[in-house]
């Protein structure tokens, strides 16, 4: 995760002609298009285009050379034979407390239409978790918001799924209880709007699971991944090579 960084003004001088906003702005595109792998490194990215530091320039020219050098990466676009087959289902995870400036944690959101990724997002949140569970509730009211506005959107397509609760997968245990337990109703400190992912699951319009972390599709929107563990996430975006 990059810090804010404080410029001298030798930095100021140097980043004056740096065309970091134009660079952020092409990659934003690109990466809400078709390109889900870099979506969360640009968005850790894009933060500081207001005041950008040379570090935060080379983490942006890294990124383009990570593109340069996987020019046929991109979302696989797969049909079914009947439309009844093109099941919604979502994945949402969140990692606790990663920005070293706030220490707010980052939700990651991607849902399917049969088995291609049609929705992801990284995004931190505007509220500070104190837990780990926190965190992860939260993400989930993320991910029911998406979940209600896709539904909506395939009824409008006509293929409309009203009876069939959509699957939401998360990995963190106790937020799925907290999610799915009336008992756990009275607590204060939480925002109400987070839940509104209650009510999804109490009116049958989401059904929480349990997924393991490593097939968890949404991790990759929550923190930087290395080694082979990049390259699981790759394949659970479903994306080509």
């Amino acid at each position: 995760m990059v810090k804010r960084l404080s410029l001298t003004a030798t930095d100021e001088d140097n980043m004056r002609n740096v065309p970091y906003r134009e660079a952020i702005g092409a990659l934003l595109f690109l990466s809400t298009r078709t390109r889900p792998d870099i979506a969360t490194a640009v968005n850790i990215m894009a933060k500081h285009s207001s005041n950008p530091h040379r570090i935060h320039w080379q983490g942006v020219k890294r990124i383009f050379r990570y593109l340069r050098g996987t020019p046929d990466v991109g979302v696989m676009i797969t049909g079914e034979e009947n439309l009844c087959d093109l099941t919604l289902t979502c994945y949402v995870d969140a990692d606790w407390a990663t920005d070293p400036e706030d220490r707010a944690s980052r939700t990651g959101v991607i849902c399917y239409l049969g088995r291609t990724a049609v929705w992801w997002k990284s995004r931190k949140q505007q509220s500070i978790a104190v837990s780990t569970c926190e965190a992860e509730y939260m993400a989930l009211f993320e991910g029911g918001k998406d979940v209600v506005w896709l539904r909506n959107l395939l009824c409008e397509l006509g293929i409309c799924c009203k009876n069939t609760a959509t699957v939401v997968y998360h990995d963190n245990q106790s937020s799925i209880v907290w999610a799915e337990s009336p008992g756990l109703r009275k607590v204060k400190h939480i925002d109400l709007r987070y839940n509104f992912t209650r009510h999804l699951v109490e009116q049958g319009v989401i059904k929480v699971k349990y997924v393991n972390t490593e097939q968890n599709a949404a991790d990759i929107f929550t923190k930087a991944l290395s080694g082979e563990k990049y390259r699981v996430a790759k394949d659970l975006l479903g994306l080509s090579a």
